[in-house]
């Protein structure tokens, strides 16, 4: 997805907004590409790592740790976007919310991309939960060395259009110690075109709409 975001904003001469940036693994590649860009995102150690990595680059990227309901900025810009599934994520109750946001932070005729892969169900068709084992040690150089281990409980809420996941944690530190946590989240499980429609509901064009590779990659007109 880096490649792509950088052919569709590389030109971009306005500035751009980066929701869910985490790492900053797609906002300082636009950045060196000479994209004016500032990122978003509700983790605080994401961000803290963004910085870091746009420090040891020499650039200057201003980062604002939000959650995407909360953004409130008195800045418009010439596109916004947010990748990598993350738009799955939203809650659909506060999904008008979520759109209402993206439009107060665009110029007219401003541009809105993201992308999603449809969640594949069929591993759900004769139950309604899968338990993953747990991964080997990973290595987070980011994060000095620690060494992370991942396990991955999946259940389909059909009801609710959503798998909730939950991420169970080990991490050791370089001295030993270890720690245990307990994560979920929710992924959508409505098709492509249901985000489309709430956009166009909202008074969003759509100007473009690519499959990569089972990657949709779309782009809203505001």
């Amino acid at each position: 997805d880096v490649d792509h975001y950088l052919e569709a904003l590389s030109s971009e001469k306005g500035f751009v907004l980066e929701l869910g940036c985490g790492t900053g693994r797609l906002t300082i590649p636009l950045a060196q590409a000479g994209v004016h860009i500032a990122g978003v995102d509700s983790a605080k150690a994401m961000l803290v790592i963004a910085q870091e990595k746009t420090k040891k680059a020499k650039l200057h990227i201003d980062y604002l740790c939000s959650p995407v309901l909360a953004l409130d900025l008195s800045q418009r810009f010439a596109a916004v976007f947010m990748a990598y599934n993350t738009m799955a994520f939203m809650e659909e109750e506060t999904f008008p919310s979520f759109v209402e946001v993206i439009s107060k932070h665009l110029q007219k005729g401003g541009r809105f991309l993201f992308d999603l892969k449809p969640q594949d169900l069929s591993p759900w068709a004769q139950k309604d939960e899968i338990v993953r084992p747990w991964s080997e040690d990973m290595v987070l150089a980011e994060l000095n060395g620690v060494r992370v281990r991942r396990q991955i409980i999946q259940r389909h809420r059909a009801e609710e259009n959503v798998v909730e996941t939950i991420y169970l944690w080990r991490t050791t530190s370089p001295d030993g110690q270890l720690r245990e946590k307990r994560t979920s989240m929710t992924f959508s499980t409505r098709p492509i075109v249901w985000f489309i429609e709430q956009f166009e509901k909202a008074g969003f064009v759509k100007a473009s709409h690519q499959t990569i590779e089972g990657q949709h990659y779309i782009e809203m007109l505001w």
